[in-house]
């Protein structure tokens, strides 16, 4: 499997422009190692179709990506590997503008936990927005904001997005919740509500 592991790290880097060739061969040789290894039936099935999903979607098939992947959890896939396919189809559906598909793949992430949990709830606090449910998006955004780090960042200044234009009234009560006591961070979101609505 050093061709995949030399795939994914040129995929990691996102470096611009063409991959080498010597990268694409490599690319190709891990798909097929995994497609080869899924017409042997046995145990460990559903991380071949983790594994030859995630190829293919780094590889840019959606199609073939999410058809791996929802195989994989139908063949038992499980705990943090099972939120990552859930992720990864929730993305694939969210990208070809299927919001209202890709919610319930974020809600089985979120349900999950994991290292995955965070991601996933942004993305269906933006799913939430995208489909007019401001109340579910902004309560997404208030759990983020009180964690630590760039997400929780974000998150504030989503929440101002998606309060913007409600009363100053339920914009405090939110800007609250995400901020509790602390003074710096309820400025700032009010700061961005301004720009939002200037």
């Amino acid at each position: 499997m050093r061709a995949q592991r030399l795939a994914v790290r040129w995929y990691a880097r996102e470096v611009p422009g063409p991959r080498p060739p010597r990268v694409e061969r490599a690319y190709g040789r891990a798909i097929r190692a995994w497609s080869r290894a899924l017409e042997r039936p046995g145990p460990g099935a559903e991380l071949a179709h983790l594994r030859l999903g995630t190829l293919l979607w780094s590889e840019r098939d959606g199609e073939g990506a999410a058809e791996q992947l929802e195989e994989a959890l139908l063949e038992g896939l499980a705990g943090d590997d099972a939120a990552k396919a859930q992720v990864v189809l929730g993305d694939l559906a969210f990208e070809a503008g299927d919001v209202a598909g890709a919610a319930p793949y974020y809600d089985e992430a979120v349900a999950a936990g994991g290292p995955m949990a965070d991601y996933a709830r942004y993305k269906r606090a933006w799913c939430a927005y995208d489909l007019d449910d401001v109340e579910a998006a902004a309560a997404d955004a208030v759990v983020l904001a009180q964690g630590d780090g760039a997400i929780a960042d974000e998150a504030r200044r989503d929440l101002a997005r998606f309060v913007a234009f409600t009363p100053d009234a339920d914009v405090a009560v939110w800007l609250g919740r995400a901020c509790g006591a602390d003074a710096a961070c309820l400025d700032a979101g009010w700061a961005d509500v301004g720009r939002l609505r200037d």
